[in-house]
């Protein structure tokens, strides 16, 4: 079906009966035209906006030139050009970056937040093994000839003995092997 476009006025081939427009860039003109925009450098602006900014500036400029040397210049920096906000951006950024570094050197490192280093370190203790075999002290043998190897208890700090047979942990007290009891040497924490 032929249909004229309601924006530029061609004819055009309408693959639908409520097509109005020729392309979507006239669509796009035809709704800046109903809406009140003007083109401006680089994009569309609504037109009111445009006559607004220009009454700013000018009112801008009529209080800078009737205010005092001391308002003037504080009336100056409330109306900054971009590139003048670009280099108060730059010398915000250099300052923060000098605080963070003054903070880095005088912050302790028990006082910094854990990173992910800190968190890596944190689980390989904490997947250390909990009994470490003593290698310069030659196993133990009791009366029936059964060999208790010594290790050391790093939660509870006391050496003890693994008889290998039977998998388990003992301790000498008073010349006997007695069955090691981690627990009661466990803090209040740690159960």
């Amino acid at each position: 079906m032929l249909k004229s476009c309601l924006h530029c006025g061609e004819v055009f081939e309408a693959k639908r009966r409520s097509k109005k427009y020729c392309s979507s860039s006239c669509r796009t003109l035809a709704c800046y035209k109903r809406n009140d925009y003007e083109y401006q450098p680089g994009h569309y602006k609504k037109r009111d906006e445009i006559e607004k900014g220009a009454l700013l500036k000018k009112a801008d400029e009529s209080l800078i030139n009737n205010a005092s040397k001391e308002e003037a210049s504080s009336l100056r920096n409330v109306a900054k050009s971009p590139i003048e906000y670009a280099k108060d951006i730059g010398t915000t950024a250099a300052g923060i970056m000098v605080v963070k570094g003054i903070e880095e050197v005088f912050t302790s490192d028990e006082n910094k937040p854990a990173q992910k280093k800190d968190i890596d370190r944190l689980v390989k203790l904490l997947n250390t093994p909990r009994f470490y075999p003593i290698k310069n002290e030659k196993p133990l043998i009791s009366q029936n000839g059964e060999k208790y190897y010594p290790y050391f208890d790093v939660k509870s700090g006391r050496k003890i003995y693994r008889h290998l047979l039977r998998q388990q942990f003992f301790e000498l007290i008073n010349g006997k092997f007695v069955l090691y009891q981690p627990s009661k040497y466990m803090t209040k924490i740690e159960r």
